[in-house]
């Protein structure tokens, strides 16, 4: 299964395989990202300075999850007004 990013205008981009999601938020949470965590938790936020920063700020050792956090970091910077997650 794979997640997608969407805004208001609908699809946005891929965003990660369920195991991707899976580290990413766990990233997070050891991170103590709490409007990146907030958006996970409720599948969806308005696009703020203050998030798109934290998501700026995620910067994983790992090869795999720099990868999901840079797509991430990339498809987030294109959301207008809000950003949520769906499932593909």
């Amino acid at each position: 299964m794979s997640y997608a990013l969407c805004d208001i205008n609908g699809y946005v981009g891929d965003l990660a395989t369920t195991i991707g999601l899976e580290q990413l938020v766990q990233h997070a949470e050891r991170k103590k990202k709490s409007n990146i965590i907030a958006f996970f938790e409720e599948g969806s936020a308005l696009v703020t300075q203050v998030l798109l920063d934290e998501i700026n700020s995620l910067r994983p050792k790992s090869k795999d999850l720099l990868s999901t956090v840079s797509n991430f970091q990339k498809l987030a910077e294109k959301c207008n007004t809000v950003m949520i997650i769906d499932q593909g």
